[in-house]
């Protein structure tokens, strides 16, 4: 992750930021890192009742959980996508940088997240 002083210099957006500012969001990013790690670990959790449940058989509840462990993935990918464009002024392309993504896999998670990047500054 840049770090905040390299945000200042390098994304205008941040450069008039003063250091209570700049507190606010790094507060904010490591929130959305809680989150996303609590969800992490909630999917975790779901999948081993899940596979729990289909070696005693019972399918159709393993399928239940299935889903809501995708659920909870998604949620957790929509906070850490959220969060990374906000962190980069509204900029899908320093999101998706700042994620390891390129351009093209970011606007893919986006619309399959059925977010709007417009929508996400």
């Amino acid at each position: 992750m840049a770090t905040w002083s390299r945000l200042r210099k390098e994304n205008p957006y941040y450069a008039h930021l003063g250091d209570a500012a700049l507190a606010v969001l790094r507060e904010l990013a490591e929130q959305a890192q809680v989150q996303a790690e609590e969800a992490r670990e909630q999917a975790e959790r779901q999948l081993e009742e899940m596979m729990r449940q289909l070696e005693q058989g019972d399918a159709e509840n393993a399928r239940r959980q299935g889903v809501a462990a995708d659920r909870v993935l998604e949620d957790a990918e929509r906070a850490l996508i959220r969060s990374a464009i906000r962190r980069n002024g509204g900029s899908v392309q320093a999101a998706a940088e700042a994620l390891g993504l390129s351009r093209s896999a970011m606007y893919r998670r986006l619309e399959k997240l059925g977010l709007k990047p417009d929508e996400l500054q």
